[in-house]
């Protein structure tokens, strides 16, 4: 609905959105988790995608910029844990950099685009299209796409019947999928009720949390 041109949120599922993130203080959230049917394949190699983070207030969905708050250290971060979480599941980490063509490399762009939907196992033509492309020159090709999406409220804290919450919430997404057959390996998602900081200890709890269910790789 609107108001004065405002694009605002129904009540009942902001008062929802309260009550799930209230429910457990300011500690992560493990919302859904889809492991592996089975082991990963031991020739499995993974490109880890750029992650794409969108920061937007949440009364009205307007984008804020990442940098107003440290969007380049929590992009830093996620891609140093993803890379040590693959490293201690013992796959072989492939360097996007290696595709030197302008046209892969702007694949990869695309790929980040998708990543509010690919992140959560969505899969659709369009992304199946670049998948395609990318495993045409190594079929054991697998994608990790990240998304970390964060609805930014004024400061303080408000009450709903009786329930203080702070106003700023996060989501954590991620997902493995094979780009040879499209299929999603694996895929989690954590709620936190903060606005990240990404030298804290709940950050690193949500990320923890995010990766404790990622596949190992199956020995030969």
């Amino acid at each position: 609905m609107t108001e004065n041109g405002i694009r605002t949120i129904p009540f009942y599922l902001y008062l929802a959105w309260v009550l799930v993130l209230s429910s457990c203080a300011t500690r992560p959230i493990l919302v859904a988790t889809s492991p592996v049917s089975g082991e990963v394949a031991p020739n499995t190699d993974i490109i880890i995608v750029q992650p794409l983070l969108k920061f937007e207030r949440v009364y009205d969905e307007a984008i804020l910029p990442a940098s107003d708050y440290q969007g380049n250290a929590i992009e830093a971060k996620m891609l140093a844990y993803a890379k040590s979480v693959v490293e201690t599941r013992k796959f072989v980490i492939v360097d996007p950099q290696i595709y030197h063509e302008v046209e892969v490399a702007g694949l990869f762009n695309q790929l980040c685009s998708m990543s509010p939907k690919l992140s959560m196992g969505v899969v659709d033509n369009g992304a199946n299209i670049l998948f395609k492309r990318l495993a045409s020159s190594n079929e054991r090709i697998a994608v990790l796409m990240q998304f970390f999406k964060v609805k930014v409220g004024p400061d303080g804290k408000i009450s709903t019947f009786g329930i203080t919450s702070a106003m700023s919430s996060s989501v954590l997404q991620a997902s493995l999928i094979s780009c040879s057959t499209g299929k999603v390996l694996w895929r989690s998602q954590v709620l936190t009720r903060q606005l990240p900081q990404p030298e804290s200890q709940q950050f690193s709890e949500a990320l923890e949390l995010l990766y404790q269910s990622f596949p190992r790789r199956k020995e030969e």
